[in-house]
């Protein structure tokens, strides 16, 4: 496969036959291509000249790509296969077009096609294909739109990830193209990919109490704060609750940090928190689908309810947010008054440290 040109690629055997030629058009207004089309026939002209130099055969495919509406009249180029009469339909309207165009762009093409004779001008409507874009792109716009959406990306990174790419595509086509021909390789394409994947990267929240110091596992457990008795149900070793309370402070204090140094810290952790929250709330119904028979049951639930909620980090107006502060903030919202809803992990946590609960024992 070469790419001869921006729009022209061949398909070859290696040898002087083509297997498929093909035009890529794109179209930034919304006219519809017909047969008086300048795509149109400015494609036409290189099929011709590819015909008058012996390249093709009966099992050449000569393929028009487009994003520009079909018109009615060329309907048929888009539809596959067709018969005689389909072909010279379409012969003949050419011919028409060619004999009464006065569009001076495309003159010297429209003279090539009436110099044909008319086994060679069937010969080419017989294999032209129009492929027609519009509706797949559509398809997938709808689909990748609902994709950014999901993943909160701004239309701005959007365009800045489109504009890099084909700023980079064009310069190295226009580079290679002085030598003949331009092969760019699958490995190139998903090299600068990479890369422009890594600089579309959010930026992280800066960190300053990732060492945060925290009181000893005994100290925090004469205080009895909820996080510790949540754990306690899902019987959690030490070593577990010892990293837990070291998450807890670390996150309290890099919070702390926030609210003294970014302007609208308040609102920013207000909607973590709420993101956290409806994050867990997904987590745990889909956990609580499958069938609890005992305890042990329960536990295990418990920790793979608990093991998602760590794996979920969030984001901040964007940016990345540590792991000390995205563990330790689950934590802090099992802290929530009692009249508020506050997260667990056992699936009957609510009740085991209810009050009256706790009283009866």
């Amino acid at each position: 496969m070469s790419l001869e040109t921006h729009d022209d690629i061949v398909v070859s055997s290696g040898s002087d036959h083509i297997i498929a030629a093909i035009q890529t058009k794109h179209s930034w207004s919304g006219d519809l291509l017909t047969g008086h089309s300048v795509e149109l026939w400015k494609t036409l002209r290189v099929w011709i000249y590819l015909l008058a130099k012996q390249h093709l055969s009966h099992d050449s495919m000569l393929i028009l790509s487009t994003t520009a509406r079909v018109g009615p009249d060329l309907r048929e180029l888009v539809d596959a296969p067709r018969g005689k009469t389909d072909v010279e339909n379409i012969r003949r309207r050419l011919d028409e077009t060619s004999r009464i165009s006065s569009n001076k762009e495309v003159a010297d093409a429209m003279s090539d096609w009436r110099r044909l004779g008319k086994a060679q001008r069937e010969f080419l409507a017989q294999r032209i294909t129009i492929q027609e874009a519009q509706p797949r792109l559509a398809e997938v716009d709808e689909l990748i739109d609902k994709r950014l959406l999901r993943s909160a990306v701004r239309p701005q990174a959007v365009r800045l990830f489109r504009e890099s790419l084909i700023g980079w595509f064009d310069g190295l086509v226009a580079a290679r193209l002085s030598s003949g021909g331009c092969k760019i390789t699958v490995a190139e394409v998903v090299g600068k990919l990479a890369e422009l994947f890594s600089l579309q990267a959010p930026a992280a929240l800066i960190s300053t109490q990732g060492e945060a110091e925290h009181p000893p596992l005994d100290e925090e457990r004469r205080s009895d704060p909820p996080y510790l008795r949540q754990l306690n149900l899902l019987d959690a070793p030490d070593e577990h609750l010892v990293n837990a309370v070291a998450m807890f402070y670390r996150a309290r204090a890099e919070r702390e940090s926030w609210r003294q140094t970014r302007p609208n810290a308040a609102l920013e952790l207000q909607s973590y928190d709420g993101d956290l929250k409806a994050k867990w709330r997904t987590i745990r119904l889909g956990a609580l689908r499958t069938k609890l028979s005992d305890a042990s049951n329960l536990i295990e639930c418990g920790w793979r309810i608990h093991e998602e909620c760590m794996n979920y980090h969030g984001n901040i107006s964007g940016m990345l947010v540590p792991v000390h502060v995205a563990n330790g903030t689950h934590y802090m919202l099992t802290n929530e008054p009692g009249s508020s809803p506050y997260i667990g992990w056992h699936p009957d946590y609510l009740n085991l440290l209810s009050p009256s609960k706790k009283e009866g024992e």
